[in-house]
């Protein structure tokens, strides 16, 4: 049996140690696929990276949802260099995702 210690963790995780200010080179030109941009750690990531002028594919279920995270992400970062594009991926549908896959292979913004 492992130690208490190594549960105390699980309940009381360590600080993060990949921030924000890990992150102060400027992303434009880089390309990232984020997929559940639109709520949660994926939008905070996103955020983050359009903050820093990367292109960010927003890849949800829901567009509607979607569609409001980046207005609010464009909001939030007027002056930001990047751009973010959603494409509509399910990921418990595999011909779902290979749609969503090919969607991002032949968008002219996948290329840096």
């Amino acid at each position: 049996m492992p130690p208490l210690s190594h549960f105390w963790g699980h309940f009381f995780p360590p600080k993060p140690t990949f921030t924000e200010a890990n992150l102060s080179v400027d992303l434009y030109g880089k390309v990232y696929v984020i997929t559940g941009a639109n709520s949660g750690i994926g939008k905070d990531i996103a955020r983050l990276l359009y903050a820093k002028n990367a292109k960010v594919y927003v890849l949800c279920r829901s567009e509607n949802k979607a569609l409001k995270a980046i207005q609010d992400m464009e909001k939030a970062f007027p002056d930001s260099n990047g751009a973010l594009i959603f494409i509509a991926c399910d990921l418990a549908d595999l011909k779902n995702v290979k749609t969503a896959a090919d969607a991002f292979l032949t968008s002219p913004a996948s290329s840096a």
